[in-house]
């Protein structure tokens, strides 16, 4: 591998075509058929200043986390502006430059990008070496990330992308199907508390196809399998689908009615290092961390 010095790179298949940014490594377009299915901002200075992580990995640790806890026996303390910290902090991987490594045509086509988080990073202890690779499909977008350290640390990353492929209010009208056993319990700042509400006993079960009417979500599901049955989201006006395939065990479901926008942010739960039974985010040395995320567009 080497690297590439360009700002962004173009990637075309079939009906997909991408345009992947070195700065956070965003998602800057994302078209089918020559739609652009997602919020892109006019320029890398608009990405800079946003605070929004529009298109953008998040990481070291997705979502919200304590910013006390302990690994191993050594304590761990976070940067932050409260008592968690949100999406990596003030220097997360959203802001960070990446460097893209690999660019290939073969079987499919793809873009590798690579970021070195120093130890003490946002106060996560380690140097990481993290890659991700954006590859085009037959009408799908996979994501596929690793990561390895030196010394034991906490990782969980995703994607931000927001999606919108109509820019009058469309919210109301989409249907979700979110195949999930649970949905985590968060207190007023939305830190998860540890513990799982069956999804039964909430009024957000979209395991059944739903209209998501006036309902708005930010809520991490607990999935049953999306590696077998995805998170599915279908506009009946444009007639146009998309799917959620993913190895994780947990999702964000945003869908920001300021922003007429959702995202699927496929993640380990956020929180996790504080209770154990949310599983495990740690990441010890001579192990890699690996994720596949994919997103694939259909017509109805």
């Amino acid at each position: 591998m080497y690297p590439h010095m360009e700002r962004s790179i173009a990637l075309n298949h079939g009906d997909l075509s991408i345009t992947v940014l070195s700065f956070g490594a965003i998602l800057h377009r994302f078209t089918y058929k020559g739609k652009n299915l997602i919020i892109s901002l006019d320029d890398e200075a608009s990405y800079r200043n946003d605070p929004w992580h529009t298109g953008a990995v998040i990481g070291r640790h997705a979502g919200r986390i304590n910013s006390k806890g302990e690994l191993g026996g050594e304590p761990i303390s976070l940067e932050s502006t409260d008592y968690f910290q949100l999406h990596g902090g003030s220097a997360g991987f959203s802001k960070k430059d990446w460097v893209f490594t690999e660019v290939g045509t073969l079987p499919y086509p793809y873009v590798t990008l690579s970021l070195l988080s120093g130890d003490g990073d946002s106060g996560f202890p380690g140097n990481l070496q993290v890659s991700l690779t954006y590859t085009l499909k037959e009408n799908q977008l996979e994501l596929r990330y690793q990561a390895e350290t030196d010394q034991s640390t906490w990782v969980n990353l995703t994607n931000h992308t927001y999606f919108q492929w109509d820019r009058t209010p469309f919210l109301n009208r989409l249907i979700f199907e979110i195949p999930a056993y649970g949905i985590l319990a968060t207190d007023e700042q939305l830190l998860p508390t540890g513990a799982i509400i069956p999804i039964s006993q909430t009024d957000m079960n979209f395991n059944q196809p739903c209209v998501l009417g006036h309902k708005r979500l930010d809520h991490v599901y607990m999935l049953e399998d999306s590696t077998v049955k995805p998170v599915r989201v279908i506009d009946p006006l444009t007639s146009l689908g998309m799917e959620m395939w993913t190895d994780q065990p947990s999702v964000v479901v945003f869908t920001p009615e300021s922003r007429n926008s959702f995202c699927l942010e496929a993640q380990r739960p956020p929180n996790a290092p504080s209770f154990p039974n949310l599983g495990s985010v740690a990441l010890h040395p001579h192990e890699v961390y690996s994720q596949t995320t994919s997103y694939r567009i259909f017509d109805l």
